[in-house]
């Protein structure tokens, strides 16, 4: 257990220092809920400082990293699976390249 005199302690949960890596996942998992109740970066990392006593600096790392893997992951899929070319067409048409 950790011996930091801190919050989490009490909490029984994931240190930062002891425990990084469940930390971390911890901090994935109330980002991806922050996203799902729709709230903006600014709005996450003032609701986890305050409510969760995460750093800001942990919660915009985490997140960066998240943003960076979903635009890596959505590149990967459409190099795996290519739109339609009807799709293609019609965003085309949209950008007046057609």
């Amino acid at each position: 257990m950790c011996t930091h005199a801190d919050e989490s302690q009490h909490n029984n949960l994931p240190c930062l220092h002891c425990q990084p890596h469940s930390y971390i996942r911890m901090v994935q998992h109330m980002i991806e809920r922050c996203i799902l109740l729709r709230m903006t970066r600014d709005e996450c990392v003032k609701a986890l400082d305050h409510h969760a006593s995460i750093l800001p600096l942990v919660t915009l790392t985490v997140f960066s990293y998240i943003l960076g893997f979903a635009s890596v992951l959505q590149k990967k899929l459409h190099d795996i699976f290519p739109p339609p070319r009807s799709l293609e067409r019609t965003s085309k048409r949209k950008q007046g390249l057609l």
